[in-house]
């Protein structure tokens, strides 16, 4: 018997009946599958709470074990990931596979992590005098961009070393996905590679 597993976005959750429970049994009723939306708590707060305050990894090994607990997946089962539960879908095919995934398929999901606050978005250009690229804030159409860029600018410094410090790491799903494109961060980036290991471990897979 086919079986789907939808894995819910950041905000949301399982029990949220306007969305994932109305998505899953969608998937669910014109297939004519076994299909379940799997948490990544133990119940409606604790859910929420953990996509915004609990590690990626702690996420998806959560995940991990409430899929392998549910006998009718243990043969495999089709998935599809929204949004942030895109990075819990891929992580564990890359990192368990066990039960395997037949058919992942993502919904407006990240897949390689973000690089900027919203309505701050970085362009790359060259620094001739260092040889190195670095990202500045696009000019946006306000009445002042100068204004706008050096606020884009100080926003970004803020989000990358609150991202990158140990206490965001293991206390944020989202600062784990964060990439800043400066390569002045590189090795701040580098220290915390929850993301690089992901890329990694599909990119294993894909060629295996």
């Amino acid at each position: 018997m086919e079986c789907a597993v939808t894995v819910h976005g950041m905000g949301d959750s399982c029990s949220n009946e306007g969305s994932m429970q109305y998505i899953t049994n969608r998937v669910a009723d014109p297939t004519h599958q076994y299909a379940t939306c799997i948490p990544t708590g133990d119940n409606h707060y604790d859910v929420i709470l953990n996509g915004y305050f609990m590690s990626m990894n702690e996420n998806i090994d959560i995940f991990a074990l409430k899929v392998k607990s549910d006998p009718k997946l243990s043969n495999g089962f089709n998935a599809v990931g929204f949004s942030q539960g895109n990075y819990v879908l891929r992580w564990c095919i890359a990192k368990y596979y066990d039960p395997p995934v037949h058919t992942f398929l993502s919904v407006s999901g990240v897949n390689d992590g973000i690089s900027a606050v919203p309505y701050c978005i970085p362009s790359m250009s060259t620094n001739t005098t260092r040889n190195e690229t670095v990202a500045h804030s696009r000019p946006s159409p306000k009445p002042n961009p100068r204004l706008h860029n050096k606020i884009c600018d100080a926003l970004m410094e803020v989000a990358s070393h609150k991202a990158y410090s140990e206490f965001s790491q293991t206390h944020s799903f989202q600062a784990n996905y964060y990439r800043d494109p400066r390569r002045v961060e590189k090795l701040d980036n580098q220290t915390y590679p929850q993301l690089a290991d992901l890329v990694i471990r599909v990119m294993i897979i894909t060629r295996s």
